[in-house]
């Protein structure tokens, strides 16, 4: 028969190794919760879809910019987050009311990250030029030295389609110096020249 003490400290080391065990996984549960519900399986897998997530309420900024104003939405989770990210949208007549942007925001927000998705005028307009980057720039310095949405943290940046490309460049920039914790792009152009001759011919 065990004592007590030693079956306390069993008890004790199952309960700390089961909460270490919980804690490593939840960005994979998150992840996963984000996957299912982004790839619209959540009425397969429900349970999934719901783990971890937290519900999302939405607002208008007004976002400075050299070339004048530029709206955004942002995505706040209610729950808290872990970091806030810029998320760019691509060429899009819709821009940041493109209902795919919308939702993706939105699933990404009830994950836990705080999302920004500020509007690129030439972009909506089927316009490539140099001042989208330029924008992207500005509104991406707003963001991480706005306190209030970032705690003062640094940024995350991710690129939507041709903003992909415009995005990591934008990250590069010595005024983002220190401010960006990350960056991808998703769906971005993966040789520009090529992508610049299909826009021309």
């Amino acid at each position: 028969m065990r004592s007590p003490r030693r079956l306390i400290a069993l008890l004790l080391m199952t309960a700390a190794v089961l909460f270490a065990v919980r804690l490593a996984a939840l960005p994979y549960v998150r992840a996963t919760s984000l996957i299912v519900r982004t790839a619209g399986l959540e009425k397969q897998h429900p349970t999934l879809a719901a783990l971890q997530t937290s519900t999302v309420v939405e607002r208008k900024e007004t976002v400075p910019s050299r070339f004048g104003p530029l709206r955004a939405n942002v995505y706040i989770p209610t729950n808290g987050f872990s970091r806030a990210v810029l998320l760019t949208p691509g060429v899009n007549a819709l821009g940041i009311a493109e209902p795919r942007l919308v939702s993706f925001a939105r699933n990404i927000a009830a994950s836990g990250l705080l999302v920004m998705t500020p509007e690129l005028p030439d972009l909506s307009r089927y316009l490539v030029t140099a001042r989208s980057t330029d924008m992207i720039e500005d509104a991406a310095l707003w963001f991480a030295n706005n306190e209030s949405l970032t705690k003062g943290e640094p940024i995350g940046i991710a690129g939507i389609s041709f903003a992909g490309g415009l995005s990591m460049v934008a990250a590069g920039r010595p005024s983002l110096r220190g401010r960006i914790a990350f960056a991808f792009s998703f769906g971005g152009h993966a040789n520009f020249q090529r992508v610049l001759h299909y826009l021309c011919t």
